[in-house]
């Protein structure tokens, strides 16, 4: 493993009780594609070089001949990297079609509009991937075949919060998700986000001074790590790797990940209401808990005709599919509802009527 060099800070950002590591690799952006891919230094979960692990049997497989230098696809197929590995288009749009195959068609609506913002591959043939563009965004993760010419989906591609993933300005740094999840390579520690223009390189950091540093490209950051070691800081920096934000609280969780929720109300609100009292019911299983904590802000999107309410909830902890219960839900909109204008939830395609208890 390459030692990384020291970054140095301009103004080192802290927290309380706290200071993070500010070890960093210096890296080279690639000109010909943006997406870049880098690795950390955990090595708990680290295969021999000649292990290569198999492509599962379930999800969505897309198939294209690769354009990879073979030294490229070798470092995607082999051990976690400490440095990271370019994504070529090619493979990128193979790792594409395979999430939008696999996409759930009631909660995806918009998904197959949507490029690769930043790709993420650092070893052991998995490549995550975020799809994004101003109308919303999806995180989905995949691995490669063994000569780089399939991607198979670990899962269906999920919908990202859309009030934690608008763009950023200057040298700002966000979090929009870090969770811990389990598929073939083991359990791993995942994390992706937003960065302002400025924010050339980014740094996940640990205080026994290693770093995984994240794939940048269009605004976005992503990365992994295996296990689940906290970070002692995120951070942005830039071209003269000298350091200029950090994301609040590291070693927090967070879920970025969303779904709609089917919402109704028994009876229409008035047109003067500002204030809806609805019902709703999560889809995702819960294992039959309350979202009671795990609610988005709601999308509203307002036209002459109808105001449309999308409800999200944040993917809850692994549970079974028991029924989930029914939720009470307090909605306030920006206006009034108003005469004429039909209020819609926005969790199905075309919108329900929201008077219209869902089927």
């Amino acid at each position: 493993m390459e030692a990384p060099s020291r970054r140095r800070s301009a103004s080192p950002p802290t927290r309380p009780g706290r200071r993070p590591a500010l070890r960093a690799a210096r890296w080279l952006a690639s000109g010909a594609f943006a997406v870049l891919v880098v690795a950390a230094c955990d090595t708990t979960l680290e295969p021999s070089p000649s292990q290569v692990v198999p492509v599962p049997t379930f999800g969505s497989i897309a198939t294209a001949p690769p354009d990879a230098g073979a030294a490229l696809l070798r470092n995607m197929l082999g051990p976690f990297r400490s440095k990271f590995v370019p994504v070529a288009d090619d493979i990128a749009a193979v790792v594409r079609q395979a999430c939008i195959a696999a996409a759930d068609p009631v909660l995806s609506f918009g998904l197959t509009d949507q490029p690769v913002a930043v790709a993420d591959a650092r070893g052991l043939g998995l490549i995550s991937v975020i799809l994004a563009d101003d109308a919303g965004a999806f995180e989905c993760r995949a691995t490669l075949s063994d000569d780089g010419s399939s991607a198979t989906t670990i899962e269906p591609p999920s919908r990202l919060d859309p009030g934690g993933t608008g763009a950023l300005e200057g040298d700002a740094i966000s979090r929009v998700s870090q969770t811990i999840v389990s598929d073939p390579s083991g359990q791993r520690t995942i994390a992706f986000g937003r960065v302002g223009p400025e924010g050339l390189e980014v740094g996940v950091e640990f205080n026994d001074e290693t770093e995984v540093v994240a794939a940048v490209a269009n605004g976005w950051w992503a990365a992994w790590w295996p296990g689940i070691k906290d970070p002692g800081g995120i951070v942005s920096a830039n071209h003269r790797n000298e350091v200029l934000n950090h994301v609040p609280d590291p070693t927090r969780l967070v879920e970025g990940r969303v779904t709609p929720a089917p919402w109704w109300v028994e009876t229409e609100p008035k047109p003067i209401a500002t204030t809806v009292h609805a019902t709703m019911v999560e889809r995702t299983c819960s294992g039959g808990r309350s979202p009671r904590g795990r609610l988005a802000t709601p999308t509203i999107a307002l036209t002459k005709a109808s105001v449309e309410v999308t409800v999200w909830v944040r993917r809850p902890d692994p549970g079974g599919c028991l029924a989930n219960p029914e939720f009470p839900l307090v909605i306030r909109l920006p206006e009034p509802l108003g005469t004429g204008r039909t209020l819609l939830d926005g969790s199905e395609t075309p919108p329900r009527d929201a008077t219209i208890h869902p089927a």
